[in-house]
């Protein structure tokens, strides 16, 4: 059986207010007249939390319309994704109820699907108006991708070493608590310092971070346990390892994304990352197409490869990908920037139901993009665990 990933407060807090500060700090960009759209207040606290069902749904495919965005550029080519000869069929008993694909979408609020095996697509499905050609929001799941870009940036010679303390490559915070601080910690999730990402407190440490830059908020913050022993969610240390990367690449996020794995790798559309004073958010809100998701699950599944050449640091992969820390919740463990399964499977998790499901020993990808009626869903979580089991079990049989 799958652990259930019991996040309470902390995942449910990961993108809502980098919604908020884009709104407060960037200004709302520029949205089509769409009535379908849901409502965006310039300048005050979102109403995102209290969009309905149906705006939720409007929402996450249009985030790009709504909040200040800019671009991941795509390539030239595309990276194919055949389709298998036959369709994966995945039926199980849950709740004293028989469960098929559609109605664990429609359980689950699940507007996106697709599964992989082996590199082809054995499931591909699509509800509540959102269709392969639109893209929907990523949430945390970005984390992931961020980690990604700091083992190119490693592999690249822009770090040095994992090991390096924060402020070499983020000078402007030597004389802090970040003194004591290095990459791999940012990493893990266990810097130490002092943070509450209550989404619910607009007093929170998380609501007040994006009324400013990603690095002045941080300056001061005490530490509470020494680096490396604690895990403790926190955005604000992502958006910390985006600012190192654009720092010692001298690029943005998007353009070092781009450049690295969106053009070479062949994703088939631009994916548009969110900004907060015009610099991407590392631990939030990439939008892409369902396909472009699981191309960079298959990218991640096969080694981080293109044609051959890695794209990270020797032994980054394997690294990032494995338990480095117990989160407390279960056996559900945590690396660098991915959750880890105790059997080998790992997953990038974003509120209100985004995923990357990785499960290398059976050649497996499964993603999903969904619409929770709350951003923290424990239900959510026992039907997607239920689902993965289900399509693992039925993998298994065609073996």
């Amino acid at each position: 059986m799958l652990p259930i990933p019991h996040f309470g407060r902390a995942v449910r807090r990961v993108c809502l207010a980098s919604l908020a500060g884009a709104m407060l700090a960037g200004g709302v960009a520029a949205v089509a007249q769409d009535a379908d759209l849901p409502p965006v207040r310039g300048g005050s606290v979102p109403d995102f939390l209290l969009w309905t069902q149906p705006q939720r749904e409007v929402g996450f495919r249009n985030m790009d319309r709504l909040f200040p965005t800019v671009p991941v550029k795509r390539g030239v080519s595309i990276h194919p994704l055949p389709k298998a000869d036959k369709e994966l069929a995945v039926r199980y008993e849950q709740f004293g109820q028989t469960m098929d694909v559609a109605r664990y979408m429609e359980k689950n609020h699940v507007s996106g699907l697709m599964v992989l095996h082996d590199g082809k697509v054995v499931l591909e499905r699509y509800r509540a108006g959102f269709s392969a050609d639109q893209r929907w929001t990523s949430f945390s799941v970005a984390k992931s991708v961020t980690s990604t870009l700091v083992g190119a940036a490693i592999r690249d010679g822009y770090i040095k070493s994992i090991d390096d303390p924060v402020t070499r490559y983020i000078p402007q915070m030597k004389g802090g608590s970040y003194d004591r601080v290095s990459i791999r910690h940012l990493m893990m999730m266990a810097s130490g310092i002092r943070w509450d990402e209550n989404v619910e407190d607009f007093q929170s440490d998380y609501m007040r971070l994006f009324h400013d830059d990603f690095i002045a908020p941080m300056m001061d913050r005490p530490q509470d346990h020494a680096a490396g022993t604690h895990f403790l969610y926190n955005t604000a240390d992502t958006n910390l390892l985006g600012t190192l990367v654009m720092q010692a690449t001298g690029k943005s996020l998007s353009a070092y994304l781009s450049e690295k794995i969106w053009a070479p790798y062949g994703m088939e559309q631009d994916a548009a990352w969110l900004t907060v004073h015009g610099k991407e958010t590392g631990g939030a809100c990439i939008s892409m197409r369902l396909r472009d998701y699981a191309r960079f699950g298959e990218f991640i599944r096969n080694g981080a490869m293109i044609d051959g050449k890695p794209v990270v640091a020797d032994g980054w992969l394997g690294q990032a990908t494995k338990r480095q820390i117990d989160t407390g919740w279960g056996d559900v463990g945590y690396g660098y920037q991915w959750w880890i399964n105790s059997d080998g499977a790992y997953r990038a998790l974003g509120v209100f139901g985004q995923l990357i499901y990785v499960d290398p020993s059976r050649k497996l990808v499964v993603v999903g993009v969904a619409a929770w009626e709350h951003a923290d869903r424990q239900e959510g979580y026992v039907l997607e665990n239920a689902f993965l089991a289900a399509v693992q079990k039925s993998v298994d049989g065609m073996r």
